[in-house]
């Protein structure tokens, strides 16, 4: 039997899981994250999303960051996922 420290000490363990949760993620699109997040939602093209619906989330994220991200529809409602790089600009995440 070895005498060695495990590969990962406790205190590090939930670290290394949020840096493996996160470099998948950051693999993902925005159409893979919402249909992980909601699996039974219908992806909605821009293009045909209702105009009230665009005219809210345009109080809250531009033209741009509305066309690269994914719309769903959930039920009656709708949201939005955005992609990574408008995330990093609103969050200020460094790569």
């Amino acid at each position: 039997m070895h005498n060695r420290p495990p590969f990962f000490e406790p205190s590090n363990l939930s670290e290394f899981i949020d840096l493996q949760a996160s470099a998948i993620i950051r693999q993902m699109s925005p159409l893979e994250i919402g249909q992980m997040l909601h699996p039974h939602a219908e992806a909605i093209p821009y293009k045909e999303v209702p105009t009230a619906v665009l005219a809210s989330y345009k109080k809250r994220y531009s033209q741009t960051e509305l066309k690269r991200g994914q719309f769903f529809k959930i039920g009656e409602r709708h949201t939005f996922i955005m992609d990574h790089d408008a995330y990093d600009r609103r969050h200020k995440v460094e790569n």
